[in-house]
């Protein structure tokens, strides 16, 4: 089972989080691992292991952008 990014962007509205929708975007695309447009429950189980550990996705997501713009 799998959800697209529609699906997620109105489970995050349903929570009521105050996330604009391009960084629901961001976030969405970063837990797409396999590029497919959807994510799965290991994708985002991916997620809540990296919570738990401290790490913020969305910035994880951005430099890598950075770096990808940027090379040097």
């Amino acid at each position: 089972m799998s959800i697209s990014l529609n699906e997620f962007a109105q489970a995050i509205d349903h929570m009521r989080l105050k996330i604009s929708f391009a960084d629901i975007k961001t976030l969405f695309d970063y837990l797409d691992k396999e590029g497919n447009g959807a994510i799965n429950y290991e994708n985002f189980s991916f997620l809540l292991e990296e919570k738990w550990r401290g790490i913020d996705p969305i910035n994880v997501k951005l430099a890598k952008m950075k770096k990808q713009v940027n090379p040097m």
